[in-house]
């Protein structure tokens, strides 16, 4: 369709000509240059003031949800299962997930942060404001040192974005945790964070691995009440199944982004296998890895962009890298890249103290910084939690939006992956001359980064909505489409749709329930301007939403044939 009047791009507008303006676009509106846009804007009306039934309602879906990074359906009668809950966790939610678990016959218990470190709220406040660790949409500049702490000791000593704060972010959370569930042998069964699931805390804190059930991610009311929840479990298993079927016959991808990324990689029958093991994984359900690390690619190359990462916004941020993954020029980004190209430009990661370069074993160039496998999200009802941007949580207060079908997330690691590997395990892994972690992989790097006290981890993370992700398989040479332009295309899949007529009309089931508005992209527009203030855009959107007048509103339907909601 047609946008029926003259856009006018934000860097010249005040925000009464961007509300206004926000209603012309329609559809998929056509810019004025003609260029054919993105899928439209969109947003369930019913999370713009959820009403307490609607809570409660909700409430009763999310503890039997079997499936996802969240499972709360996996609590048994007789448990009593404790939620490690963030700070600004909303407790009416809290209130109705526990009501709901006990009609079920499971007590919850949330755990505050401050009762997890023992100390009083007041004391935990004053931690929390004296490091900056309340994360708003306004701080995406903050990740690189509070994402994963273990890269803030390499951050400019005069850099602004506060200190990790231990029990705060995922990362940061494992030690007290393990130290709370020592002096409380009584807990079974537990639930905490945004992300990571059981791969990071049986990895961190291996002596408690069995009592992790899932993540938990239910904040506020716009978690619960959405139908992400409601999504079948046995769709969503069948849809990742079918994306990660050809993924042993793949000899190169490409992932191209309307924002600017622009990757290509070529790999192996043996590479493809590999990659194969972690591609989609029992542990990381709504988060695939759709692509290869670069250890297990021949070559790897290209570009990645994008304005958002897992706490919120930045100016956009452009990585270019070399033929074989490794970062090889930091551009843009604003505070978010400065700090990125400080890290990556840092001697003490990239040089030794004897002068010679950082250069890990089994990594085809030498360097510290590698763009990492991330996952992709695949339930299409998840939307972007705005409370937790405008808010601030403890939590990645962005993390959210990459639960979404079709909502890529990249990082950036160290050249022995994402996170550490405890050095007995690496030690024991080299005599055994097996692989380590859920990738598999070479053990000798992690050695290499222990003998010469070099960090593991990874951070600088980049979102990508509208992507168009292909595979070429090996035998035919036949490209495969995964997504187009966000959109899965399992959702297509005749055997994937007959499954989901079961429970009602599989174009109602694989909708989207959120799709961002960026200028030039899915709204016409001028990206350039978005792209220099994107939480700007972002928070008036929101008030947009919140105030009743959005023109791309979602209303509120049945999801399925069998009615779950009053």
């Amino acid at each position: 369709m047609q946008r029926t009047g003259t856009w006018i791009g934000i860097a010249a507008a005040g925000l009464g000509i961007i509300l206004g303006v926000l209603g012309l676009a329609e559809s998929f509106g056509q810019s004025p240059a003609g260029v054919q846009l993105y899928p439209a804007p969109r947003y369930l009306k019913a999370l713009a003031r959820p009403t307490e039934a609607q809570l409660l309602d909700a409430a009763r879906i999310v503890v039997r949800q079997p499936y996802g990074m969240a499972a709360l359906g996996k609590a048994e009668r007789g448990w009593a299962v404790y939620v490690f809950v963030p700070y600004n966790q909303d407790m009416a939610t809290f209130a109705a997930i526990t009501q709901a678990w006990s009609e079920r016959g499971v007590k919850a218990i949330a755990i505050q942060p401050w009762e997890m470190l023992g100390v009083s709220k007041a004391n935990y406040e004053a931690q929390l404001n004296d490091s900056k660790a309340l994360l708003h949409g306004s701080d995406g500049f903050k990740e690189l040192a509070h994402f994963d702490p273990v890269f803030y000791p390499y951050l400019p000593p005069t850099t602004d974005v506060g200190r990790p704060m231990k029990g705060a972010t995922l990362l940061a959370s494992y030690e007290p945790i393990g130290a709370y569930l020592d002096k409380h042998p009584e807990i079974e069964h537990v639930f905490h964070a945004s992300g990571g699931s059981n791969v990071y805390w049986c990895l961190t804190i291996p002596r408690h691995c069995k009592k992790l059930n899932g993540n938990w991610i239910y904040l506020n009311a716009i978690d619960i009440v959405n139908h992400g929840l409601e999504y079948p479990a046995d769709v969503w298993n069948l849809v990742e199944e079918t994306i990660a079927k050809p993924v042993p016959h793949v000899s190169e991808g490409t992932f191209t982004d309307p924002e600017g990324t622009d990757l290509h990689w070529e790999m192996t029958a043996q590479q493809a296998l590999r990659w194969a093991a972690y591609a989609k994984l029992p542990i990381a359900n709504n988060h695939m890895f759709l692509y290869p690390l670069g250890t297990d690619s021949t070559r790897f190359e290209g570009v990645v962009a994008g304005t958002a990462n897992h706490i919120g916004f930045m100016p956009r941020m452009k990585v270019t890298l070399s033929e074989h993954g490794r970062v090889a020029k930091v551009e843009g980004g604003g505070r978010t890249g400065e700090l990125f190209r400080s890290l990556v430009e840092s001697p003490r990661l990239n040089q030794l103290p004897d002068g010679k370069p950082v250069c890990f074993p089994g990594v085809s160039e030498c360097g510290f910084w590698f763009l990492s496998a991330d996952g992709m999200g695949t339930n299409p009802k998840k939307v972007r939690n705005m409370i937790t941007l405008t808010d601030g949580t403890t939590e990645l207060s962005n993390v959210w939006e990459r639960e979404r079908a079709g909502v890529q997330h990249f990082s950036f690691t160290s050249g022995t992956g994402p996170f550490e590997i405890r050095l007995a395990e690496v030690e024991k892994a080299i005599k055994a001359g097996t692989g380590v972690s859920f990738y598999n992989a070479d053990p000798k790097p992690y050695a290499y980064a222990y003998e010469h006290h070099l960090p593991m981890g990874h951070t600088a993370h980049i979102h990508n909505y509208f992507n168009t992700l292909r595979w070429r398989l090996r035998d035919t040479g036949e490209w495969l489409t995964i997504t187009r332009k966000g959109r899965l295309t399992a959702f297509d899949n005749p055997e994937v749709r007959a499954l989901a007529s079961k429970y009602g009309d599989p174009d109602t089931l694989f909708s989207y329930d959120w799709i961002p508005a960026i200028p030039g992209i899915s709204v016409p527009g001028n990206y350039a301007a978005y792209a220099q203030d994107p939480w700007r855009w972002v928070a008036n959107e929101w008030s947009i939403i919140r105030n009743g007048t959005y023109r791309f509103f979602v209303a509120d339907y049945q999801l399925t044939k069998s009615p779950q909601r009053n």
